[in-house]
Parts: C-alpha cells; structure tokens; sequence
C-alpha cells in the first residue's frame, strides 16, 4: 500500500506508518455512536434491513466502517465521502475529530476543498467516459429487421409526426387537443413543451426507443443542431432492465460504470447534486419496467419528488402511462408515418434507389388495408426490407396475416439441421415451448421479458437458441440482477410485438385444446383477465386471426368491458367477414354507441368504419333475426 502513497501526502513530523488504516478504523468506531451510525446510515440510504440491523448490533460503529469499506465510502487512501457526508450532516466537529485520526494513524493528509472539488471534477470525467462507452453500445446495433446487420441508429433514424398535448381529452369522447411539432428536438426546446418533466409516448411500434437511442446519439457525438450539445451529463436507462434496484444510484452504476472502476453509489450522488443544472435523464421502456407498482427512486423521480431541477424524459406506451404525474409534466405524442416518411426511410435506410421506393408505394396504393398499418414505423420498415428482397409485396388484410408472413420469411433463414423423415415444421416443439414462455411472462403481475440465457438454452435447446441468436429473434445483453448481486446475461424477444405475436399461439391452444382437455384445470376467464388489453392488444388481435373458435370467446369477453370494446373492433377484423359469428359479433358491438376520434390510428379508424358499413349492409339479415325472435 505504501508504493501507491505520493510522498508529499505524508506529513513528516507523523510517526504512525502509512500502514494505520486498521487502526484507524478501530479508533473511528469509538467515535461514531449509534445515532451517528444511524443518522449516515440514512444518509448514505442504507436499505432498511441493514439500518434495522445496525440499530441492533453490538458494536454500531464497528459493523457501520465495514459496511462504508464494502461500499468506498471510506478506502485507506481517502475518506473524502464520509468527510462530506459529515460536514452535510452539521457535524462538523465529528468531522474535525475523524479528519485528524485518519492523519494521525495513517500518516495521510486530507484533501482541501479545492482538491476534493478537483477530485469530484475528475470523477464526473469520469462518468462521462464511462456513459458514452456503454451507450455506443446501444445506438451502433440498432437491428431494423430481425435478419438485418445491426447499424448506427442514425442510418436509420426517420423523424415521424411529434405533437404535444396542449389539453387532455377523457380518452373515448373528447380526445385531446394536440399541437404538432417541427422536430424531434423541440421536444427538448419548444415553448410548448417547456417542463423538467416530459412523457413520450406511442402505441407499439411508433418508434419510442428509436427515438431515445437517436437522443443518445446526438448527445455522444456532440451534435451541433441538437439541445443536448451543452448538457454535460446524459443518463439514459432502461428500465426493464431495473427489476429490484431501488436507488437510482446504483441503477446508474450497474448501468454505466465498468465493474473494475471505483465511482460508488455515494459519489454518483454527489456528482448528480453538484452537476444537476447540467444533466438531462431518458427512462425508456416505462411501459416494461418491472417495478412499476413498488416505490423506487425511478417512481420518486417520474412524480418529480426528486431532481426536481433535472429534466427527466419517460418513454412509454400510449395507454401504459405513469401513475401520480405532477401537473406540470408535458405529453408528447409519436404519430407514426406518412408517404413522406415512408420514402425517406427507403432511401436512407434500405437503399438509395428511388425506383424501388415508388415501387413499394406504388403496392403500397393497391392494398389500403398494408397502406394503412404501415403507419406503424415498425411496420413500415418491416414491409421496406421485404419488398427489397422479394419484387412484389403480397395482398394483406389482416394484421395476423402480416405478422404470420413476415415470421415465415425471418424462419426462412434459420440453419435446419433435421432428419429428412421427421415430420412437421422445423422446430416445432420448440417454438410451441417460445410460445408459452413469452405467454407466462406477459401475463405475470410483473411483466418478464427477458429470460437467463442458460434457462432458454435448457428450454428450447442448443440449436434453435443459437439459430434465434444469428437471425437476430433473440437479443443478448449483459445485466446485473441485484437480488444475487452479480452480472448474467439474459436474452430478449427482437421486439414486444413478437412477444406478443408468439404469445397469442399459446392462447389459442389454451380456448381450444388446453381449455377442452378431461384433465385441463385452466380456467378460461381467469386466463383471458390476465391479458390487459390496453397493454396487450396484439395478442388478443392475433389468438383471433388465428383461430375462429377463440376469436369468439375473445370478442365476447372484451365487449364486457367499456375499453374493451373499442378492441374488439380490431379483433373482429382479424375474421373472415363472411361468417355468422362475424356478423353476430358485429351486431353486438354497434348496438352500443361507437366513436371515431382524430387521435386513433388509421387502421382502427378504417376498421371502425368497416365494421359501420358491415352493420349497415346486414340491416336486413339482423332485422329478420329479430323478427324470428319475436
């Protein structure tokens, strides 16, 4: 220890060792009593088991200076953190007493102000470094397309249509009242969305994270044209990631810092406090945060009982939104694309070729029903980097249909080593195994999207995980699971909507062969309560394409309810229009009022509109069945 100890640290007229650390540690707990113990235990925001712990233990002080050294708070180098911690706490003759047994033991002088602030300085450097590396990361593999090469997040980044809310409408008669925006960057500068509080959200699909790893971007390599050229620090964290970790401290250290490095809890705190006028926070994947219903810093935050003077940015989607939000915070809504955007993103993402861009909205004009789901971002780009591969774009006329397609073309390209004689698709087995494991983990209390790559290993086997992983289906990343304290890494489904996609196969086995099984204990209502449909549209909207018979029971249970209803419009056009059951589901739905309001999508506005003209064409057949009845 001595070799790392500068020359002029040592006082000269000192003859304890610079080895005194252990002794100095013996004479600090003789300092700090039980309240001081548990006044920095507080401070310092010690989880409450060990605050409780140190209340109870024999010697306060003794177990408090191990669980400092555990933490940095306290290093034979420096003390610096309980020094401040100290003096913040108005005890600065304690302080006093401890600076100068740590100099008498240790043979160390303290750090002035100015070189503490130096030092604090350095750190935030630090974090800085830090902070870019890891989200490099992020926005240089965005994946367009499962089997794509991953790429810079700007090479594919589209501006779609920005509004804010300028007055909130009550969701189903009055919708809100929008103003558009020019740029995405007036998200950050705008007049009217001026607040230290900002919600961007969207329907699946719409583009959110894009649009957050294009802020990142920006942010990391200085952009001239953008609002986070002069913000110093930038923390942007995932939030399906955060499942256990209370302090957002610590989020930000498993987050950013590499293992190997020594900026603690307590020093990103004091970073964040010194720095706050010049730090900006992105929360993406509110609407996946598995914390959402547990007080956490992240909650504290959002409601703006924290960082009140930090402007902290939440992505989420449309009808997942944060409880409790502080009247100040502004809503920002994504709107998806236009011709414009469409064509835009062909020429910069897909390739230069203008012919292959009017090719695609040429097709795009004879299907108004792919037309009009390619509003959806997500949709559109899937469709781009179809139509580049394949001369001519199939007829679609329902959602299930797109989705079933755009599977089969990604399972194309999956190696198949299987014996000529087995019988069925490649991989079934497994994929029925996919199926229910994304189906458990949309429907848990807590959401799980991302599973432990040795259990999906252990479950689908060797191959078929490495097949997902080269084809881009599975995503790995490395996390630290707080709970064992310790990094794993899991993999995730490409994108929710293929959560949700897989998940609706499951089920459709569940209304049909689980449900009718001798020995089967499923209970169907149970079973369809599980599934939100404001968070988990697409998976009752797929289980009916997919399946007459449960297509009917879900219907049915969603028109029970006042949201549900306006779903079930989406999942009647997910049938055959020519079917009984069709028109009995539709002679259900419009015997109540329907509304059309500017805020919806395209496709529900066409769907909305085609179930009315379904009504309208069958007066007669409906008339007629209530006279029978009569």
């Amino acid at each position: 220890m001595a070799a790392n100890v500068n020359p002029v640290d040592i006082k000269p007229d000192l003859k304890k060792g610079v080895n005194g650390f252990g002794s100095f540690k013996v004479a600090l707990a003789t300092v700090l009593t039980v309240k001081i113990v548990l006044d920095l235990a507080t401070f310092f925001e010690y989880p409450p088991v060990v605050i409780e712990e140190l209340s109870n233990a024999a010697s306060a002080g003794l177990l408090m200076i191990r669980y400092m050294e555990e933490r940095g708070q306290i290093e034979p180098t420096s003390i610096m953190t309980l020094l401040c911690a100290l003096k913040k706490m108005c005890l600065s003759g304690i302080e006093m007493r401890v600076r100068k047994l740590y100099e008498e033991h240790t043979g160390r002088l303290c750090s002035s102000d100015d070189h503490s602030k130096a030092q604090l300085e350095g750190k935030k450097n630090d974090l800085i470094k830090y902070a870019k590396t890891a989200y490099r990361k992020q926005y240089e593999t965005a994946k367009p397309f499962p089997s794509m090469n991953k790429c810079n997040v700007n090479r594919l980044f589209v501006q779609g249509g920005i509004y804010c809310s300028a007055q909130e409408g009550d969701f189903m008669q009055k919708p809100d009242v929008l103003e558009s925006l020019d740029s995405y960057n007036d998200i950050l500068s705008s007049p009217k969305t001026k607040s230290n509080r900002k919600i961007i959200e969207a329907d699946p699909g719409f583009g959110k994270s894009t649009l957050a790893s294009q802020f990142v971007y920006d942010w990391c390599t200085e952009d001239p044209e953008s609002p986070l050229k002069d913000v110093e620090i930038l923390i942007f964290l995932q939030l399906r990631q955060l499942e256990g970790v209370k302090s957002i401290y610590t989020a930000i250290k498993h987050s950013i810092v590499p293992e190997d490095e020594d900026i603690d809890d307590s020093c990103i705190k004091e970073i964040l406090k010194v720095y706050k006028k010049s730090v900006v926070m992105l929360f993406d994947s509110y609407d996946e945060y598995p914390d959402k219903n547990t007080k956490t810093h992240i909650s504290s935050i959002i409601e703006m009982k924290m960082f009140l003077d930090i402007l902290v940015i939440i992505l989420t989607r449309t009808l997942n939104l944060p409880p409790n939000l502080h009247p100040e915070t502004k809503r920002i809504r994504l709107t998806g694309f236009g011709v414009a955007e469409r064509r835009n993103y062909v020429l910069k993402a897909v390739a230069d070729d203008v012919q292959l861009a009017d090719r695609i909205e040429e097709q795009l004009q004879r299907n108004p029903f792919l037309r009009d789901l390619c509003q959806v971002p997500l949709f559109s780009t899937m469709v781009a980097h179809i139509a580049h591969e394949r001369p001519e774009i199939e007829i679609f006329s329902t959602v299930t249909r797109f989705f079933t397609y755009v599977i089969a073309c990604v399972h194309n390209h999956m190696k198949i080593k299987k014996d000529a004689n087995t019988e069925g698709p490649a991989f079934e087995n497994e994929l029925a195994k996919l199926y229910r494991i994304a189906f458990d983990g949309l429907t848990r209390k807590n959401q799980q999207l991302a599973w432990e790559n040795t259990y999906l290993v252990s479950e689908l086997g060797q191959e078929f995980y490495d097949n997902y992983i080269k084809l881009g289906m599975f995503a790995q990343e490395v996390v630290f699971d707080i709970s064992q304290c310790r990094y794993k890494t899991e993999a995730r489904i490409w994108h929710k909507i293929i959560y949700e996609f897989y998940a609706s196969h499951h089920l459709v086995w569940i209304l049909s062969e689980g449900a009718s099984s001798a020995a089967s204990s499923i209970n169907v209502k149970e079973t369809l309560n599980s599934i939100n449909p404001l968070d988990l549209q697409y998976v009752h909207r797929f289980a009916c394409g997919l399946h007459k018979s449960a297509a009917d029971i879900i219907i049915k249970h969603l028109q029970e309810t006042k949201e549900g209803r306006q779903f079930a419009i989406l999942c009647m056009l997910e049938q055959e229009e020519n079917s009984d059951q069709f028109r009995q589901s539709v002679k259900d739905l419009v015997s109540r009022d329907i509304y059309i309001t500017f805020f919806h999508a395209k496709l529900l506005q066409r769907s909305t509109i085609q179930v009315l003209e379904v009504a309208s064409a069958n007066q007669h057949v409906y008339r007629k069945t209530a006279s029978m009845q009569r």
